[in-house]
């Protein structure tokens, strides 16, 4: 939906269905509005991540309901500092606890910004999340060791061929 107020949230009729998780808004002028719901159907407490892959997004907002009450989660966006983010990652990663047997509703506004609007939802067990944010930051000093051998072989190399043509 373009245009929503908060008080509109609880109704859920002006949202479509949408069966994808990448969302595709490109630019727009107003609020565009997603609504998903989360069952918690074990026994137990749930840590959960919500990662939104577009680290471009200027400003958006994460909503949950409680009860009659619709209160701000998180509040993020490019337009904040990196280290103003619940979880420090290129993406934005926003913790969501729900209850045992909890049916919890979320709304995520994402307002309008000077960037496409493109994203993707994904949403992970906190310990899968950060077991792939390990691999994620393992794989990445690999590949800087990887780098940085080949500087060193390449300034070697250099200074070789530049000894035999003097």
């Amino acid at each position: 939906s373009n245009t929503m107020s908060i008080a509109d949230l609880k109704s859920k009729q002006k949202f479509k269905s949408h069966n994808d998780f990448a969302f595709h808004y490109g630019l727009h002028k107003n609020s565009q509005w997603i609504n998903f719901d989360i069952h918690n159907e074990s026994s137990k407490r749930r840590a959960l991540y919500l990662e939104i892959t577009n680290p471009n997004l200027y400003h958006a907002r994460l909503y949950g309901s409680d009860g009659d009450q619709i209160l701000l989660l998180h509040e993020f966006g490019s337009k904040f500092s990196f280290y103003e983010r619940p979880i420090f990652h290129p993406n934005f990663i926003l913790p969501i606890y729900v209850d045992s047997g909890a049916n919890n509703s979320l709304y995520l506004e994402i307002l309008p910004g000077m960037l496409s609007n493109n994203f993707s939802l994904i949403l992970w067990d906190a310990n899968a999340r950060e077991e792939y944010r390990h691999k994620e930051f393992m794989f990445l000093i690999v590949f800087q060791i990887i780098h940085f051998i080949f500087l060193g072989v390449l300034a070697v190399v250099m200074y070789i061929t530049r000894q035999r043509w003097q």
